[in-house]
C-alpha cells in the first residue's frame, strides 16, 4: 500500500538541472503538492529517502549526462527507480530516456515517463494522474 494520504501529497525532486528542478518546484505547491526535497545527486536522494518518507517523485534517470550504455537508463537510475517502486513511492520520470517507457515500467509499475521535451506542467499533470490513480486504489 501506497503511503498517500489526503492531506499530504509530499514530493522530492531528483534532478541535476537546477534550472528544470525550480521550475517544476515553483508548480508544485499551486497544483497541491508540497515540495520537501530537491536532490542534484542519487547518493544524496537515497540517504533521505527514509528520513523525508514522500508521497511522490520526480526522477532524471541521467544525473550528469554520463550514464547512457546504449541499452536504456544508466545502471544508478535504474538502481534508484527499483527503491521508489520497493518502497512504493508513485514517480514521475522526467528523462529523455522515456522512449524505453515498458523497461521503466518493469522497474516501477506505479511511475508514470515524462519526455524532458515536454514542458514541466505536463510532470505536475502525471503527478495529478499519480495522486488520482492513488485514491481509486
Amino acid at each position: 500500500m501506497s503511503k498517500i494520504s489526503e492531506s499530504s501529497y509530499s514530493v522530492i525532486i531528483i534532478e541535476d538541472n537546477v534550472l528544470i528542478a525550480q521550475e517544476v518546484l515553483e508548480l508544485l505547491e499551486p497544483a497541491g503538492f508540497q515540495p520537501i526535497g530537491q536532490f542534484q545527486t542519487y547518493l544524496s536522494a537515497l540517504k533521505s529517502l527514509d528520513d523525508l518518507s514522500p508521497s511522490f517523485c520526480v526522477l532524471d534517470l541521467d544525473l550528469g549526462g554520463s550514464m547512457y550504455s546504449g541499452f536504456g537508463p544508466g545502471e544508478e537510475g535504474r538502481r534508484l527507480l527499483a527503491v521508489l517502486a520497493h518502497i512504493q513511492v508513485p514517480t514521475v520520470v522526467y528523462s529523455a530516456f522515456t522512449r524505453m517507457q515498458h523497461q521503466l515500467e518493469r522497474i516501477h509499475p506505479n511511475m508514470i515517463a515524462v519526455d524532458k521535451i515536454e514542458p514541466a506542467e505536463r510532470v505536475i499533470e502525471a503527478l495529478g494522474e499519480l495522486r488520482d490513480a492513488s485514491h481509486q486504489a
